[in-house]
């Protein structure tokens, strides 16, 4: 019993010195302070202060959606929409509300809530890309890809020196068997961001379909050396060593490949495993190892100016 008392005075003396260290401090001081440890990646300190922000200032709508964004970064997505909804709830005209509470339902797979909450985000906001190029994301992964199209346009007018909107709609008119246009986006994306692997990878391949096997390995040889980790250029690479008849270089990108083991492309896998068995018969079956899944190099990273405002 005494040691339940004791446990739960200590309890109140943790809540009661972390409220008093910032007994003196201004409220929009300490709300500023937070945005800085947001931005710099101290989540941990930026709670606490929001947290206290959020006592002193309970109707202000910018607490719950700082902890939402930051719940949104620690992929704690289902926690995140619920300070989302609490900060649409203060201020319903609050479009980054709408536009992150979308990227949560999208990364859920509930495509229509976030396609909802992206076009309401640039309904409030229209001068905002985002919300137009995560609903060109909805819609290409969605097989939609004429429709991606009109929407990583209307991104690309308003902010026409993003490099990742080129990218994103690259890979949608490869989809579309538009192999020159979409090397032309590759391009102007890689002009814009040129250490980015991702755009020499998907030039690459645009490359591929279009028959230019010279300039796809040249791509692929450098997403590789930008980012050896990722395993499917290695595929595609071996695809073309395999076409040029270097059997012991295909062979090993086809291993390489199923090491590296990537996030998804089963079928990819399958083929791999069937070739290293087959392109060498003398040599011992292949099997997928075990390991630690990584994410696709086909989709760019997250835009340049995706901050907290």
């Amino acid at each position: 019993m005494r040691k339940v008392s004791y446990l739960m005075i200590l309890a109140i003396a943790i809540i009661f010195s972390c409220s008093s260290a910032y007994a003196q401090v201004d409220p929009k001081e300490l709300l500023e302070s937070a945005k800085d440890h947001v931005n710099s990646g101290n989540y941990y300190k930026a709670k606490e202060e929001l947290k206290e922000y959020k006592i002193r200032e309970p109707k202000d709508y910018s607490a719950d959606y700082l902890l939402g964004y930051i719940l949104f970064k620690e992929a704690n997505y289902d926690k995140a929409i619920t300070y989302f909804n609490k900060s649409i709830a203060l201020k319903e005209d609050h479009a980054r509300s709408y536009l992150y509470r979308g990227r949560c339902y999208f990364i859920l797979k509930k495509t229509d809530q976030a396609l909802k909450d992206f076009q309401k985000a640039v309904d409030i906001d229209p001068k905002d890309y985002l919300g137009y190029m995560f609903m060109g994301e909805v819609n290409r992964q969605a097989g939609q890809y004429e429709k991606a199209l009109i929407y990583y346009d209307k991104a690309i007018n308003i902010k026409p020196r993003e490099a990742e909107l080129y990218n994103y709609k690259g890979m949608a008119e490869r989809e579309l068997g538009l192999y020159e246009k979409a090397v032309s986006d590759h391009t102007k994306s890689i002009e814009l961001k040129d250490k980015e692997p991702s755009a020499y990878y998907n030039r690459g391949r645009a490359y591929l379909g279009w028959k230019k096997t010279d300039k796809a390995l040249k791509d692929l040889n450098r997403a590789i050396s930008l980012e050896p980790n990722n395993g499917v250029p290695y595929y595609f690479r071996a695809v073309i060593f395999e076409g040029q008849g270097k059997i012991k270089e295909a062979r090993q990108d086809y291993k390489h490949f199923l090491q590296i083991n990537p996030l998804g492309y089963e079928k990819e896998k399958q083929i791999a495993k069937d070739k290293c068995d087959t392109l060498n018969p003398d040599d011992e079956p292949v099997s997928t190892p075990a390991a630690t899944p990584t994410g696709t190099p086909s989709t760019p990273q997250e835009p340049s100016d995706d901050t907290t405002p």
